[in-house]
């Protein structure tokens, strides 16, 4: 299993391929094809409206453990539909933009 050093010690993503994009370097839709799944990411987060460093898209169960993370304070799951079925996007939020105080 592969382990996402950003999401913590237990984070797992298990056998999936994530697509991923930062919120501050968001991709290219020209570039991607029709069915990239990030090309209609809103700019905020549609679960808590608040601002995020990144999204990632998954095809498969995963593992998301944040505690002590030193970059990211929460993640929002969203349930979207993909070109070959069901995908969840995950929005990862750091402390700042979340105002968690350490």
């Amino acid at each position: 299993m592969d382990r996402d050093p950003d999401l913590g010690p237990d984070s797992t993503d298990a056998d999936a391929d994530p697509v991923s994009a930062s919120a501050s370097a968001p991709t290219d839709a020209g570039s991607e094809s029709d069915s990239d799944p990030l090309a209609d990411a809103p700019a905020v987060c549609p679960v808590c409206e608040t601002a995020y460093d990144s999204v990632s898209v998954h095809d498969r169960g995963l593992l998301v453990n944040l505690i002590d993370n030193e970059r990211y304070r929460r993640v929002c799951f969203e349930p979207v539909a993909g070109a070959d079925g069901p995908l969840v996007r995950f929005y990862h939020h750091t402390h700042e933009q979340v105002g968690a105080r350490e």
